[in-house]
């Protein structure tokens, strides 16, 4: 009983982490992919 308990709370644990993770990376790609584009429109408006 006291096992399964352990068991469960770090699945829970993991599965948590695991969000963080995919948020964290999700973020980075957002940030990349604005910086690309504000590149690419300074590189299109400046004369």
């Amino acid at each position: 009983m006291y096992r399964k308990a352990i068991e469960k709370k770090s699945d829970i644990i993991l599965r948590n982490a695991i969000d963080d993770w995919k948020n964290a990376i999700e973020k980075l790609n957002n940030y990349s992919y604005a910086k690309k584009r504000d590149a690419e429109y300074e590189k299109n408006t400046k004369p």
